[in-house]
């Protein structure tokens, strides 16, 4: 049940926040509980998803993303091995909780997507800065960063430069990285306001 909110934005919540829940070694209950918490924080909304539903989710998503368990086990087996995990941009991390405990164990799962997260957006943010065409007459950036989040670059630019801006963001995010023998292009999406909290999507 739900209240304050459409069903298809409920279970559009409800899917996105399961999925990484679950790759994040979440449990049915735990993952229930961040879905009403998360809601009510990002939009003042109180979506319940049972724990049973919960569970269902969890077993989709294993069920098309098998790999996830697969990790899970290298994971536990390199932090028993050398207690430390590497991400893709050489980021070295040493667990000191215990290599058995299921606590120690989120926490690693959660380790490198976010650090690979952080790295991506340092690339675009060296990217930012270093662009030839960003350098204004006067050495001044055109677009210029204000401030790297964990998940995000936020900076400011003339307003009749918006559309220039725009363009040059695919150049800024087109950095790959390669994880596990695979190179990628993390996914980008960009918003634009007056402020921080008045953002909009381009």
């Amino acid at each position: 049940a739900q209240r304050g909110i459409d069903k298809s934005a409920c279970q559009s919540r409800a899917c996105k926040k399961g999925s990484w829940g679950t790759a994040y070694g979440l449990g049915d209950v735990g993952l229930s509980e961040k879905i009403l918490e998360e809601a009510w924080k990002e939009a003042g909304e109180l979506v319940r998803v049972t724990a049973a539903d919960c569970k269902r989710l969890q077993a989709a998503v294993h069920a098309r993303y098998p790999g996830i368990k697969r990790r899970w086990e290298r994971i536990k087996m390199l932090l028993g091995r050398d207690g430390r995990l590497e991400a893709c941009g050489g980021q070295v991390r040493d667990f000191f909780g215990p290599k058995t405990d299921h606590g120690t164990h989120k926490e690693a799962y959660a380790y490198s997507p976010a650090a690979n997260t952080a790295w991506a957006n340092g690339l675009a943010l060296l990217a930012i800065w270093n662009d030839p065409a960003n350098i204004a007459p006067d050495g001044t950036r055109i677009f210029r960063p204000l401030l790297q989040v964990h998940d995000s670059v936020l900076g400011q630019a003339p307003v009749e430069r918006r559309a220039w801006v725009e363009e040059r963001i695919l150049s800024w995010y087109a950095n790959e990285l390669e994880v596990a023998g695979t190179r990628f292009v993390i996914p980008w999406e960009t918003c634009r306001g007056t402020n921080w909290g008045d953002v909009k999507a381009i």
